[in-house]
């Protein structure tokens, strides 16, 4: 028997304040597809990627969720973080670049609620 299709898998960010992780992931540079009339979830999207956060802070780490994005330009990207002031403005943590020895160059950052993001691609 083949295996069913499968339209879309996103995954949902769990978050300790909805707004604020609504405001950061926009300055992230995603858009907004979607808002929950009562505020407690908001779908993200960025082309065909997307994802939603949703008002479910559970008692362990949210740093136990990760999220991976392999991109063609690493150091793009950590500059454009970096120009949008995350780490400031949300108190988040943000690792400059490195090429690591599995292959891929990647950085990490801590969205508020502690979701640890990995963004990669390929050493230049």
């Amino acid at each position: 028997m083949p295996r069913p299709l499968i339209n879309e898998l996103k995954p949902f960010l769990p978050s300790k304040d909805v707004a604020v992780s609504r405001q950061f992931y926009l300055d992230f540079g995603f858009d907004i597809t979607w808002e929950a009339p009562d505020g407690k979830m908001v779908a993200f999207e960025a082309g065909t990627k997307r994802f939603l956060v949703q008002n479910a802070w559970l008692a362990q780490p949210a740093g136990d969720f990760i999220m991976h994005m392999l991109v063609p330009d690493v150091d793009a990207w950590y500059e454009h973080l970096c120009s949008q002031g995350l780490k400031e403005k949300y108190g988040t943590l943000l690792n400059p670049p490195q090429d690591r020895p599995w292959g891929l160059r990647d950085f990490f950052f801590t969205d508020p609620s502690g979701v640890l993001w990995r963004i990669a691609g390929q050493p230049q």
